[in-house]
């Protein structure tokens, strides 16, 4: 790939693979290095059988968070990934297990005025699922926590837990507040969600738009 940043334009620059595939008796032996900007380096490593109907792979190694951001946009995110994985079984997410970690990221919500930063987070991958742990630095004071298990193919089933502890949430024009609580976050995230739970707002001010 020439240039990354026709897919993610804060990662300009090439991606290249380089190794071997080589036949065998019954299956490839496959060992293949991938190399880019923003920190990609991986190495996939094991066999696939002459059929191509499964595989026996170790995919281990680093990427940047930013990669994702075309799919979560207007949101971003960055900050280094580092992933040991195991492919068995044919080419699915399902057939994936291990973990994924982000260390030291940082996520924008323009939309809803949020940042948050220092985001240390790990997911175990297994039988189509992640259990998933995070924390962050809310910008402006308090701290986010994020724990539970969510599905990774469509509609993305999600069962998580939420907390929140004197988490500053502001909108310019309207409010501004610390929030302390703890919610329960359901459903699909491709589809309908329900949240639940119990907040408290810490010292609040509501600003009322003067009509002249």
């Amino acid at each position: 790939l020439a240039d990354l940043a026709r897919f993610v334009p804060a990662l300009p620059g090439p991606v290249t693979v380089s190794g071997r595939v080589e036949p065998r008796a019954s299956d490839f032996g496959v060992t293949l290095d991938v190399s880019g900007p923003g920190r990609i380096a991986a190495r996939v490593a094991g066999s696939i059988p002459a059929d191509g109907a499964s595989a026996d792979l170790a995919i281990r190694g680093t990427a940047e968070a930013a990669m994702v951001n075309p799919l979560i946009a207007p949101r971003n995110i960055s900050g280094p990934v580092a992933f040991d994985l195991s492919l068995r079984g044919p080419a699915r997410l399902s057939s994936l297990a291990g973990t994924v970690r982000l260390d030291g990221a940082r996520l924008v919500a323009p939309l809803q005025g949020v940042a948050v930063g220092g985001i240390a987070a790990a997911a175990r991958l297994s039988g189509g699922r992640a259990a998933v742990t995070a924390r962050g630095d809310v910008q402006g004071g308090g701290t986010v926590a994020v724990s539970g298990n969510l599905g990774l193919a469509a509609p993305f089933p999600a069962d998580l837990s939420v907390r929140l502890a004197a988490a500053r949430l502001r909108n310019p024009d309207l409010f501004d507040t610390r929030v302390t609580g703890a919610l329960g976050v359901s459903g699909a995230l491709a589809g309908a969600l329900s949240i639940s739970g119990d907040v408290a707002l810490g010292e609040t001010e509501i600003r009322i738009a003067s009509t002249g």
